[in-house]
């Protein structure tokens, strides 16, 4: 019987080695500063580019003739990330776990070993100069 308790023990602890390693955390892009979301910045516009989830990942889908380039991304009012470039016509795909509040805490993207619900996303900016520009969030679509 010691035997048989052992191996479940054993298997017990490889579980949970296994989850603690493969929880998600935040990762830092190049680019990306956590900071507080600017409430006091101007809303312009809403730009037709859409925002699609797919698991923890989103994809953005540039369906206007504006080309953006080294921006800031905001979901929630929350959570920020660095994008490069998103060309008109063109689209980029982003993990949810580069997406980081001002405490440097990551977005709840869900997953397989996630403990907690993934969070929806509920609204998304794109920050400039000038002040924030609306996208349009897609949410999830049964499959």
């Amino acid at each position: 019987m010691g035997k048989v308790r052992w191996a479940a023990q054993m298997t017990l602890l490889a579980a949970m080695a296994m989850q603690t390693s493969c929880m998600s955390s935040g990762r830092l892009t190049e680019g990306t500063q956590p900071r507080p979301y600017p409430y006091d910045a101007e809303i312009l516009s809403t730009l037709d580019v859409q925002i699609f989830r797919d698991g923890s990942h989103i994809e953005l889908v540039n369906h206007s003739t504006q080309s953006l380039s080294d921006f800031d991304l905001w979901l929630n009012e929350r959570y920020v990330r660095h994008v490069d470039d998103l060309s008109p016509g063109g689209s980029v795909k982003l993990s949810l776990y580069e997406f980081l509040d001002e405490y440097s805490e990551p977005f709840r993207g869900g997953g397989i070993w996630s403990t907690q619900l993934p969070e929806p996303i509920v609204k998304a900016e794109v920050q400039t100069p000038n002040g924030l520009v609306g996208l349009i969030s897609i949410p999830d679509r049964q499959r």
